[in-house]
């Protein structure tokens, strides 16, 4: 019976490592630290794990632990955060195991091709999230205090037999409503197209609800942009620049830069 596996962080350019050697940090176990195996000109930053403690049938059980599961997450991700500090890294996904060191070798022989081309792509590349939350109430106040078509529907009302306005106020609302939504996805199109001319790749993930972000407006887009580092200053100014211009109602939140989670990430089925 095995006595321990092998959990793989991520992977980098042994080229890269030639010149300053992966630092040591600790393990996902706290009695284990992290040490690197090399194969074909990959590198892969790993640790030793109890094979007890990390087998199949005890991971799924203790995924059912919010406790365990969120510390033992960020501590993949923070590993992974310092790799990428000094290195191109291609993450793996949370709990990615071998069975022992060769057949790990073996793979990394096998992919190689593949995954030096998934280096390349990544290289001097930097992964920034862009949220863009959305408050109706003070987007619509704004609509109807600025809106032309609004103003000029409102200044009709007030001139009309009162049996008339109750119609007409129901018009408005809706024209206040349709306005605001209008001007909502205008907004979004105008920053994704804008945040895209300074990166290479960008992908659109799934909206977080209220109960995850904490907040009282709604979040409308959750972008993910892959950023040559030399553009980062500009990506960054443009952000500031669709902030200051969307006004009131409209907040972008960026964060950054993050490993290329969402552009390389792999899990070991993948290879």
């Amino acid at each position: 019976m095995l006595a321990h596996y092998i959990y793989v962080y991520g992977l980098v350019p042994a080229e890269e490592v030639a010149c300053a050697p992966v630092s040591v940090f600790a393990g996902i176990e706290p009695q284990q630290v992290t040490y690197t195996i090399e194969a074909a000109g990959i590198v892969a930053c790993v640790c030793r794990v109890d094979a007890t403690d990390f087998s199949p049938g005890e991971i799924e059980r203790k995924m059912h632990n919010p406790l365990w599961l969120e510390q033992k997450a960020l501590h993949h991700h923070d590993t992974i955060s310092l790799i990428h500090q000094s290195f191109t890294v291609i993450p793996m996904s949370f709990c990615t195991l071998f069975s022992q060191e060769e057949a790990l070798t073996e793979l990394l022989h096998v992919q190689a091709g593949k995954l030096h081309e998934r280096f390349a792509s990544l290289k001097g590349m930097q992964e920034w999230n862009i949220k863009v939350y959305h408050d109706s109430k003070t987007c619509e106040s704004t609509i109807e205090t600025s809106h032309p078509e609004v103003l000029r529907l409102r200044q009709e009302i007030d001139s009309m037999p009162v049996g008339k306005q109750f119609l007409m106020k129901k018009r408005l609302a809706q024209l206040i409503s349709q306005a605001a939504e209008d001007e909502k996805e205008k907004s979004l199109q105008v920053i994704h197209q804008r945040l895209q001319e300074h990166s290479q790749k960008a992908l659109m993930r799934q909206n977080w609800g209220k109960e995850l972000t904490g907040r009282s407006d709604e979040m409308i887009a959750n972008f993910d942009y892959l950023v040559p580092s030399h553009q980062v200053a500009v990506f960054i100014e443009e952000v500031d620049r669709q902030a200051e211009s969307r006004g009131r109602g409209l907040t972008i939140e960026a964060t950054g830069p993050w490993p290329p989670y969402h552009f390389a990430t792999l899990h070991k089925e993948d290879l």
